[in-house]
């Protein structure tokens, strides 16, 4: 029997968030040229193995994420509710070191293949590796020493990044245990996505909007 559109709309609402993630970035993939115009291969790589890693947190119980076990019913309104909450605190702290007006022109006009890789592939990602399948297994200290050790290679050798890198993954911990009850990374997600596109607003206005 057919479903209604009122059945039909329930079950999208309560299909794990986890699916949504890997078929964005499966789009993502699929439509590189048209998020990268640019680059396309370096981007096409780096999405790839987060889905590779995304796929495998899903098909490995032992692995699983907890985005694998929260509908997006549940997960939007909180997702939404903290991302915007950290990009609205964090616009009028900036806005005392940078030109607060030029820095809003440069977060509305962040192209859209950087906010759906900060959002939908970075931010997720990062936080069911390090925050969910490692947190759960090795303890929060460990797991960020490792996230550190990964920006640490990521940003070329760069020891500053490293040390921020350490502590936003014991804040995305706090946030986790705090507003998750350490069992959902809705909140941590969100405000790690907040936080890396108010970083690409940041530099894009230190660097002339470019």
């Amino acid at each position: 029997m057919a479903l209604n559109p009122k059945q039909g709309l329930s079950k999208l609402l309560n299909l794990q968030i986890g699916w949504y993630i890997i078929l964005i970035e499966a789009f993502m993939l699929i439509s590189i040229k048209l998020f990268f115009p640019q680059d396309t291969d370096k981007w096409q790589t780096i999405i790839m193995i987060y889905l590779i890693l995304n796929v495998l947190f899903f098909a490995l119980p032992d692995l699983k994420s907890s985005m694998f076990g929260t509908p997006l019913r549940k997960a939007l309104p909180k997702f939404l509710l903290f991302f915007f909450g950290t990009l609205i605190i964090l616009l009028p702290l900036s806005g005392l070191l940078l030109n607060a007006n030029y820095l809003k022109l440069n977060l509305g006009n962040l192209p859209i293949g950087l906010i759906f890789l900060q959002v939908f592939v970075v931010a997720f990602s990062e936080e069911s590796i390090f925050r969910d399948v490692l947190g759960n297994r090795i303890g929060q200290i460990f797991s960020s020493i490792l996230f550190a050790l990964f920006h640490y290679v990521v940003y070329m050798g760069n020891i500053i990044s490293m040390f921020i890198a350490f502590g936003a993954g014991m804040l995305f911990f706090f946030i986790k245990n705090k507003f998750g009850h350490g069992i959902d990374s809705t909140p941590n997600i969100a405000v790690h996505a907040a936080i890396n596109l108010h970083l690409l607003g940041i530099t894009r206005t230190i660097l002339g909007g470019g």
